[in-house]
């Protein structure tokens, strides 16, 4: 009786899971190996060549300045919203407290 309420309880968990599993294997798992390999390609959009390049692409965007820029820009983005967003929850608390 334990062993069979044990199994049922696993498959309804699989049942309960498997919507985000497939979102995530949709939506996040699928897209970064395909962005991955295209790392290592010549992909040129509408040209059925494709080429193995190697690691050219990766030399050549460590080169870049522009790479670096945006670099830099995501990482301010990155740091300045959840400092932001902080800073309006204090505001709000402030602001919510009664008057003495």
């Amino acid at each position: 009786m334990n062993n069979h309420w044990m199994r049922r309880q696993r498959r309804l968990g699989y049942v309960f899971i498997g919507p985000s599993m497939i979102g995530v294997l949709l939506f996040f798992l699928i897209p970064a190996a395909y962005s991955l390999g295209l790392v290592f390609t010549d992909y040129k959009f509408m040209n059925p060549k494709v080429g193995f390049v190697g690691l050219d692409n990766v030399t050549r965007m460590l080169h870049d300045k522009l790479f670096y820029l945006s670099l830099k820009n995501t990482v301010l983005f990155l740091v300045a919203v959840p400092v932001s967003i902080a800073l309006g929850f204090v505001v709000a608390v402030i602001l919510h407290r009664p008057a003495a």
